[in-house]
């Protein structure tokens, strides 16, 4: 089971060797790892099941994906649940080849040592990273901030916006018509804990609410 050839310019378009025989797919999925996941997933059910591999194309090529995870949440807007340095490496590392805007914040009352470490896989791959809030908990904003700070150089491409809801706005403001906007860390989770409250904010629903109001200001 392999990979023989692939884009991933829009969405996932592979073909595949199965065994000796040829898949060729186009997965609304996106991304490299998400790639592999795909082939692991299709070499699995062809051991266990051995399917017409018409069947097989049609079941992967109606998988939309798992909610919050690399998930569209508008067009060239992506949400997902990314909230470790690997994690966030993997995701990124998948878009390499686009002008990334990623906008991260980091739990509070976590581990603190995997902050900086955060930020640093962010920058790697990001044109431009917005640091923000995330569920901060009982920790306040500020200090959550300065220990992702800690892990990257400040400079023209680093945004400090402690308002996620404003750290969204701002990224998908600066988006450009080849820019990917990925907004890390909560996924499809539907709200925001802040000193023990949990306040509604999905990052889906707020990105396709400012996508409207963006799109209503500029005509």
């Amino acid at each position: 089971y392999s990979v023989s050839k692939f884009c991933l310019d829009d969405k996932i378009k592979a073909e595949l060797n199965l065994k000796g025989e040829t898949l060729l797919i186009n997965s609304k999925l996106t991304g490299l790892f998400n790639l592999y996941n795909l082939l692991a997933a299709i070499s699995c059910v062809n051991e266990l099941i051995g399917p017409n591999l018409n069947e097989l194309k049609k079941a992967v090529e109606s998988f939309t994906g798992v909610s919050g995870r690399l998930e569209e949440a508008a067009s060239g807007v992506i949400v997902d649940f990314a909230h470790t340095p690997d994690g966030i490496e993997k995701v990124l590392e998948s878009f390499s080849n686009k002008n990334l805007i990623v906008v991260l914040g980091a739990g509070g009352q976590r581990d603190k040592t995997k902050r900086p470490l955060m930020a640093r896989a962010a920058k790697k791959f990001a044109k431009t990273l917005i640091l923000t809030s995330d569920n901060s908990r009982f920790e306040p904003t500020k200090d959550i901030i300065k220990d992702l700070l800690s892990g990257v150089k400040k400079d023209e491409n680093l945004i400090i916006e402690e308002d996620r809801k404003k750290a969204i706005e701002r990224a998908l403001t600066l988006k450009k018509a080849d820019d990917l906007v990925l907004i890390l860390g909560k996924g499809d989770e539907a709200y925001q804990e802040i000193n023990g409250v949990k306040h509604p904010f999905n990052d889906k629903e707020v990105v396709r609410e400012l996508v409207k109001k963006i799109s209503k200001e500029s005509k």
